[in-house]
């Protein structure tokens, strides 16, 4: 079984072989202070550490909402928050692993075409271009973390971010999430159901 465990994202994955444990707004520089109550959700699950692999969604709200309004704010390059950024999330890693657990990670999925102010009231740091530069450097440092600490590690962003004509079609009507799981909408848009799911094909 794979858990599925994280921010709004993990929603986009559905299917028997998954598990969601939904967190409320976190972000990947804040993540360790959700570790209890992970910790709660996985006993009350009964994770198997032999069988069931915890993958982790976190970093698209840091993206979004903070990490280049920190860089222009502090004047310091992309490059350096989002690795601050990446520090923080491997401590929250490695507190699993040394745990005896098998952990993945869920890349950062290209940013959606939503600008502005949120639902939430959060503002979204300018236009997906600018947001897609730090998402870029952002799951480039996640691989190169996973490859260091054997963690899996999963994505679709190159998918779509070489799909630039129908770039608009993956998102839900929201223009943040995947087109998939709960936020799965009818129309033109691509179903990314599918896409997901085929990404963990291997561990299934």
């Amino acid at each position: 079984m794979i858990f599925l465990i994280g921010d709004s994202h993990v929603q986009s994955l559905t299917g028997p072989d998954f598990k969601l444990i939904h967190l409320p707004s976190p972000t990947a520089y804040q993540n360790y202070k959700r570790i209890p109550s992970i910790e709660e959700e996985l006993k009350k699950l009964a994770v198997n550490k032999e069988n069931d692999i915890l993958f982790f969604s976190f970093g698209e709200i840091d993206i979004r909402c903070h990490l280049g309004f920190i860089s222009d704010k502090t004047s310091r390059t992309y490059e350096d928050v989002v690795i601050e950024c990446i520090k923080r999330y491997e401590s929250f890693l490695d507190h699993f692993i040394n745990d005896g657990f098998k952990v993945g990670v869920w890349g950062i999925i290209p940013s959606g075409p939503n600008n502005g102010v949120q639902g939430n009231g959060a503002i979204s740091y300018k236009t997906r271009i600018e947001r897609n530069i730090i998402t870029n450097i952002f799951n480039n440092q996640l691989i190169d973390l996973c490859n260091k600490k054997n963690i899996h590690f999963k994505s679709v962003y190159d998918i779509i971010i070489k799909d630039e004509l129908n770039y608009d079609k993956y998102y839900s009507k929201d223009n943040i999430h995947l087109n998939a799981g709960m936020f799965k909408t009818h129309g033109t848009n691509i179903n990314c159901e599918q896409l997901t799911i085929d990404q963990f094909k291997d561990l299934l």
